[in-house]
């Protein structure tokens, strides 16, 4: 055990700076591991995350059936003991064991652990808790990846029912419970469930936060891209028409809301091949339009149409306007354009799919940030706001697979943030979580 309370804080302090190389170092990892469980003992949760660190720098170096190997060791360790807190290591070890099979492809198995980890908790006599609400839902995001969509789905409905009653409606883990189902019901094939489920999403998020909130508009706005872009266009057609009806009902034709909403409308029925639908929605209302939401409506137009070359310029003169007049609906209309792409499947035969996807995450990645530099230079924005477009920028490098570059820039953008916000500041944990992502290889 460690001699004085100060040892044992300096021996916290190395841990923390292990877990936050930007590389996976399994020889330091291994060297400190052995100082842990003298100073610690072995089921300290410093010592477990030690442990648990070196058996995936051990994988990502590629000796997978060491790192399982270990992990299968600590998860028996923890076996002996029946407790929450044993049972809370337990399901983190699972985890981390299944994040290993995962990226090494082997998705059944990856899925028959995190199965475990669920059943753990029920085995320990847990009551429901946010541990076992995030292993259900990693449970469920790695079998929509597998293309288990349906399991998943019932999976997250027995989840919410318990989310909602101890967790309550307003929790993030709740929310986040609604939005997965959203999009795995998509992913079954069940769209008019899919729809509905969106729906009581979106009243949700209105009531706790506003209809007018930064909340209610990114989810507007990530849900119109995702079910654009979805799992069965013509089904996903009618999601995104009520959902362009409902907000227009509600704020009125030209609201920003709306108009932005209309634009995701607009490039699905283009990829659909309903030109003439898309050009009308394009263009509804154009004469009540003013010069910046016409520009931005032709920007969309160029991109749905992949002439980005014109629509690079279009973008660059939004640009200009919108420094000119920076409200934030005008800011967050640049937003959109930054990160609005063309159709994925719109490719040469011989090219890549997947490359495509990942030059378009850059591309997106590139405008927002010549965004945020003029933004800068004209002192526009405030730290918090310039913090969140670093994320967002940071974030399309995750997406394009450039896990090194956006851990960078990660890295960077975390220590302004806690310069400029502090270190417990949400927008500040946002950016670290992010980072633990990037370094974890998770791209989705």
């Amino acid at each position: 055990m460690p001699s004085s309370a100060a040892d044992a804080q300096t021996l916290h302090t190395r841990v923390e700076e292990l877990l936050a190389l930007p590389s996976p170092d399994p020889d330091a990892a291994e060297r400190l591991l052995d100082e842990a469980r003298t100073q610690l003992g072995e089921r300290d949760p410093f010592t477990v995350q030690v442990a648990s660190y070196r058996a995936t720098a051990l994988a990502a170096g590629g000796q997978v059936d060491r790192a399982l190997e270990l992990f299968d060791e600590l998860i028996r360790q923890t076996s002996a003991a029946s407790d929450e807190s044993s049972a809370a290591q337990r399901s983190f070890l699972l985890q981390q064991k299944a994040a290993v099979l995962e990226s090494a492809e082997r998705a059944d198995e990856a899925i028959s652990v995190l199965q475990e980890t669920v059943a753990s908790w029920a085995a320990a006599g847990a009551r429901f808790s946010e541990q076992l609400a995030e292993a259900q839902l990693h449970l469920s995001r790695v079998q929509l990846r597998a293309g288990r969509a349906g399991d998943a789905a019932e999976g997250l409905t027995r989840l919410l029912t318990e989310a909602d009653r101890v967790l309550g409606p307003d929790h993030a883990l709740t929310f986040e419970a609604l939005r997965l189902r959203v999009v795995v019901l998509f992913a079954a094939g069940r769209f008019d469930a899919g729809a509905k489920a969106l729906r009581r999403l979106l009243v949700r998020v209105h009531h706790y936060y506003g209809a007018d909130s930064a909340q209610a508009a990114a989810l507007r706005r990530s849900f119109g891209q995702e079910l654009a872009y979805a799992y069965d266009p013509a089904a996903s057609r009618a999601a995104l028409e009520s959902l362009v009806a409902d907000t227009e009902r509600r704020r009125g034709e030209q609201d920003p809301q709306t108009l932005q909403l209309r634009r995701q409308l607009a490039g699905l029925l283009e990829r659909l091949g309903l030109v003439a639908e898309a050009e009308e929605q394009l263009h509804r209302g154009w004469e009540d339009l003013d010069e910046l939401q016409r520009t931005a409506l032709t920007h969309a137009h160029l991109m749905i149409r992949d002439e980005h070359d014109a629509a690079r310029a279009e973008y660059r003169r939004l640009l200009e306007m919108v420094v000119a007049d920076p409200t934030q609906e005008h800011r967050e209309l640049l937003t959109e354009a930054a990160l609005a792409r063309g159709l994925p499947e719109r490719v040469a035969p011989e090219e890549d799919p997947r490359g495509r996807v990942a030059r378009a995450h850059r591309e997106a990645h590139d405008r927002l940030l010549e965004a945020l530099d003029a933004y800068r230079e004209a002192e526009i924005l405030g730290d918090e706001e310039e913090i969140a477009l670093g994320l967002f920028a940071a974030d399309e490098l995750r997406y394009a697979g450039e896990l090194e570059a956006c851990v960078q820039e990660l890295e960077a953008l975390r220590e302004r943030a806690e310069t400029t916000l502090g270190a417990e500041h949400p927008r500040t944990e946002e950016v670290a979580q992010t980072l633990d992502a990037a370094r974890a290889g998770i791209r989705l």
